[in-house]
């Protein structure tokens, strides 16, 4: 997908064994596999190319936009994972509030499946296609940084991240849907992709954890994430970490799991 901004420069060595169960993963299982995600939701979008025309696509039933689900997979993820989200009482009903604002003016109003309904996500004027690509690769970011300075791997710690992972997977099995209706399909296999060395962001995160093992807590992930580097064609590719059989089967359950658990749009709902 030529042009799409750089994702962090994370490169891990695989799935391990005991990593069978994907709704358990641990830090660092879930960093990867929420890269591993959100290559695979470039790959669905890829055949999109890089002009508005081309995700101009004709409305669809039971589907959303190309462009709104980009932009919604971001939005949910830093509504969950980076916005410090508090129950707020209001008239004896809890409602919930983001502590932080957006990194995109107006993703609130645009991405927010409770505003705004199945219809009107055809019907909206979106920013363009490079600032909601640079909106999703910003927190993507933002959530790997956060991850690297968890406190433990509790499902307590580790909820809102997972909720994100699975997530995403179920948004890319609706795109998936989206290019058959169209009658599309992907520019180059899902998730297949060069093994790569291990990088910036596995060493960040193994020294945060170590910090944090050792006493001390770091108030900033130590070094800095390569995330602007000129693409390559396909960058999809490049930023695919490497398998295991372990993990290939985690990936099934995790598509399996979200299969089950897209009865609803709202955010209260994982899919």
């Amino acid at each position: 997908m030529s042009g799409f901004p750089m994702l962090p420069d994370l490169y891990f060595t695989g799935g391990k064994a005991i990593w069978s169960d994907p709704r358990r993963l641990p830090r660092e299982g879930l960093a990867q596999a929420l890269v591993d995600a959100r290559n695979r939701t470039l790959a669905w979008l890829a055949p999109f190319g890089q002009t508005r025309r081309a995700w101009d696509v004709p409305h669809q039933y039971d589907a959303d936009p190309p462009l709104w689900t980009l932009g919604h997979v971001a939005w949910h993820a830093e509504w969950w994972c980076l916005r410090g989200v508090r129950q707020v009482d209001r008239g004896g009903v809890p409602v919930p509030v983001a502590s932080e604002p957006s990194l995109l003016d107006g993703a609130d109003e645009w991405f927010d499946p409770d505003r705004i309904g199945p219809d009107e996500r055809w019907e909206i004027t979106l920013p363009d296609v490079a600032v909601i690509k640079r909106y999703a690769a910003d927190v993507l970011d933002g959530v790997l940084r956060r991850i690297a300075l968890l406190p433990d791997d509790s499902d307590l710690t580790l909820y809102p991240y997972r909720r994100a992972l699975l997530h995403e997977d179920a948004q890319g099995e609706g795109v998936a849907a989206l290019l058959q209706a169209l009658g599309m399909a992907p520019t180059e296999a899902i998730g297949a992709g060069p093994v790569q060395p291990a990088g910036m962001a596995a060493r960040c995160i193994s020294r945060a954890v170590a910090s944090r093992s050792a006493g001390a807590i770091p108030t900033a992930l130590p070094g800095r994430m390569n995330c602007r580097r000129s693409p390559p064609t396909y960058p999809h590719l490049k930023w695919t970490w490497r398998r295991s059989a372990t993990r290939s089967s985690s990936s099934s359950s995790r598509t399996a799991a979200t299969s089950t658990r897209r009865g609803g749009r709202q955010r209260g709902a994982s899919g």
